[in-house]
């Protein structure tokens, strides 16, 4: 049988391995004496314990006034669509890049981060193998890049919707606009495939200890005898 992980998610205390198929998971974190608890809960991409509302930053409503003024601005100008579009690309991109390089510096994500590495290694373990890792060491020595992690789906995403929106805006001709929009995805699938749409993941992972991979492992452990039970 081929082993998977359908889905994912990283916390400041351990990881969450889904199985979308079979309709459960396994939560796998470390306590505040340090023991590691694994248990196995329904399917949900949301198990982390429901904690109370946090205030939001002031800097997200400043950010929300940037960006709509910055909207109505552009939408003012005295420039062609084509120009505003440009524009429009230009800024996504580089706030995006922004936000998580600020997130980046947050020393209390640092945590979350290792366990995101780590949850990395295990996919990208049974992604290519198919089984439980021997023990921790083949997990430590997996890439902590992970093709699947949702930043690189969004950069994924940018990649693709710039080209297709220059090729329409600035190629003469319908039959080019649509030969543009072909090519677009062609190369955007293809620096995927190559790891060049990466970047913004390397904000959001950090070289995890061993601390965080003995979860990791524990965790997938427990997944792997699940998944044979089932």
């Amino acid at each position: 049988m081929e082993l998977e992980i359908e889905a994912a998610k990283s916390f400041e205390d351990g990881i969450d391995f889904i199985s979308k198929k079979k309709f459960f998971l396994i939560r796998a974190r470390r306590d505040a004496a340090g023991k590691i608890v694994v248990s196995k809960g329904e399917r949900t991409y949301f198990s982390q314990p429901t904690k109370s509302k946090k205030q939001i930053p002031i800097r997200h409503f400043f950010l929300i006034f940037v960006l709509s003024l910055f909207i109505t601005v552009t939408l003012h100008l005295n420039v062609s669509s084509g120009i505003k579009a440009l524009i429009y690309i230009v800024a996504t991109w580089l706030l995006t890049f922004m936000w998580y390089y600020i997130q980046s510096q947050k020393e209390t994500e640092f945590v979350r981060y290792r366990y995101h590495a780590a949850e990395h290694k295990v996919l990208n373990y049974l992604d290519r193998y198919h089984q439980a890792p021997r023990d921790i060491y083949e997990l430590k020595n997996t890439s902590s890049i992970s093709y699947r992690c949702g930043s690189t789906l969004i950069a994924v995403f940018y990649a693709l919707a710039s080209l297709m929106v220059l090729s329409i805006m600035f190629l003469p001709y319908t039959g080019l606009k649509v030969i543009g929009c072909v090519l677009s995805f062609l190369i955007v699938f293809l620096l995927w495939a190559l790891g060049y749409l990466d970047f913004f993941q390397g904000f959001i992972i950090k070289e995890p200890t061993l601390d965080e991979l003995e979860v990791a492992y524990v965790g997938i452990l427990t997944y792997v005898d699940e998944m044979k039970k089932e």
